[in-house]
């Protein structure tokens, strides 16, 4: 959805906010040529990754990820990629038509990294005479950040300031990521700032992930985008689209271009249950002078919380995808070193199983070791929360593992502990000698984790000197263990025997 309208459109028929901001340039994508005007330079020329194979160009335009099945308003956003095949920096371009710009101007836009776990980062160019690279690269940055947010965030920059007043310049995102996911960037906006003007631009909580619960409080950022400093602002949120609105005050004072960081000491919202919802947060400044950036509207929180006892053996994931998966588990990046679901053998030959650990056919998780994967790259594969409401009076895990490759280091299984990620077993190098290999069980007891409300697993492992390092899990299961439970560890025999 487009990230200020829907709600806070129906909230300004009701609250009379002023309007006064000049707009100099305005450009949120939605028309059916949206990019016409603008200047794109594909630099690093590369090919995307077949998933993202949509980005046919330095930027494109496409629909808002964030855009609801049930809404009739379709948003969409201009979106650069930083994932190719084969895996390398990106360094692509979208420049703005030429800006005539007046005295005390700001700019503002709104940008994303699609996947939070592969952020994208990016600068912001200005070039004062031509929309080109060299125009572009006579300036430095007016902004840099090297991994955007995973949630809409408003960004600002004031041009006067920055030293830009009165002259027609051309503004350039560029994205400069290797080998991330998608960036987003979205209602681009150049205007002269009426006085009073603060917007809530990101809500910091609730946020997709584990800890949620049935009273997570509400926290969100407040920008001062005015000229004059602002106390006691208005702020209040709604939860999944369904008034009454939730009513605060933040008590502080806000400087011009300054941020703040508020916690609603009223209401709390219910995510504790598995599933999707939304929430809208926004500043009710009397005299705002520009509705526009008051607010973040329907931000997803994901909650993929799984019940205890827990089994998990990765076969409904399409294979060869990676980062967030639909199960709710979670891949991280290093380099190209990354976790990938798969069915079969893998990409590299005397490394890798050949097929799943149960019916040849279905899908497991491993680490990719190719090239450009370097040694010591380090990822991990998170799994979802675990509600332990149950009170279980015991906890056990079991998983089977592949390692066969000759650079395999050493598979960590962790647990996080209240925030601190407790190693609680290691399986050091290589396990098997052939991919045809049977997998191998590996039990762990978890009890010391029973007081804990939810249980978070992750695998991590670290890349060694060469491709032969594919380690690969697959059928995780969580339980309750017997109290009654031995196995036959060994059988000592004498060696004499008595004629």
């Amino acid at each position: 959805m487009k990230k200020t309208n829907t709600i806070l459109s129906l909230l300004l028929l009701f609250i009379a906010f002023g309007s006064n901001a000049q707009t100099i340039f305005s450009e949120d994508f939605n028309g059916a040529n949206s990019l016409n005007g603008w200047t794109l330079f594909n630099i690093d020329a590369r090919i995307p990754n077949t998933n993202v194979a949509y980005v046919t160009d330095a930027w494109v335009v496409r629909e808002d990820f964030d855009t609801l099945a049930a809404s009739s308003v379709i948003d969409s956003a201009a979106a650069s990629t930083s994932w190719y095949t084969p895996a390398g920096a990106s360094d692509d371009y979208m420049v703005s038509p030429a800006i005539a710009l007046t005295s005390n101007n700001v700019l503002e836009w709104q940008a994303k990294a699609q996947d939070a776990n592969f952020p994208d980062g990016y600068e912001l160019r200005i070039s004062t005479t031509t929309p080109t690279v060299a125009g572009l690269l006579a300036n430095p940055a007016l902004f840099t950040i090297a991994a955007e947010n995973g949630v809409w965030t408003n960004r600002s920059i004031d041009l006067g300031l920055a030293g830009y007043a009165n002259q027609t310049v051309y503004l350039a995102w560029r994205n400069i990521s290797n080998d991330m996911f998608i960036l987003l960037v979205d209602n681009i906006k150049v205007y002269k700032p009426a006085s009073l003007d603060v917007g809530v631009s990101a809500i910091l909580s609730p946020s997709s992930g584990c800890g949620l619960s049935s009273t997570t409080n509400v926290t969100v950022e407040i920008t001062n985008f005015g000229l004059t400093p602002v106390s006691n602002i208005p702020v209040r949120y709604v939860f999944n689209s369904a008034p009454p609105f939730v009513i605060d005050t933040f008590p502080g004072t806000i400087a011009p271009g300054g941020t703040a960081t508020h916690t609603f000491t009223t209401g709390t919202v219910n995510v504790g249950a598995p599933g999707t919802y939304t929430i809208s947060a926004y500043t009710a400044l009397a005299n705002d002078g520009n509705a526009g950036n008051d607010g973040i509207t329907n931000q997803q929180v994901v909650n993929s919380q799984k019940s205890f006892p827990y089994t998990e053996n990765f076969d409904a994931l399409t294979s060869q995808t990676s980062g967030n998966f639909s199960n709710g588990w979670t891949g991280t990046q290093d380099g190209s070193f990354t976790w990938f679901a798969n069915n079969g053998g893998t990409t590299s030959t005397a490394t890798g199983p050949s097929s799943d650990n149960t019916s040849g056919s279905g899908v497991y998780m491993y680490t990719e070791a190719s090239a450009p994967s370097a040694a010591g790259n380090e990822v991990s594969l998170i799994s979802p929360c675990i509600d332990l409401s149950s009170n279980p009076t015991g906890i056990a895990m079991d998983f089977y593992y592949h390692m066969f490759g000759a650079d395999i280091q050493t598979l960590f299984l962790e647990v996080d502990n209240n925030g601190s990620w407790v190693t609680v077993d290691s399986i050091v190098g290589q396990q098997q000698s052939a991919s045809s290999d049977p997998w191998l069980l590996r039990s762990v007891n978890l009890s010391a984790y029973t007081s804990l409300s939810e249980i978070r697993v992750r695998f991590r492992t670290v890349r060694g000197a060469s491709f032969n390092g594919d380690v690969a899990i697959d059928d995780v299961v969580f339980y309750t263990p017997s109290p009654n439970d031995a196995e036959l560890q060994s059988v000592n025999l004498p060696t004499t025997a008595q004629v």
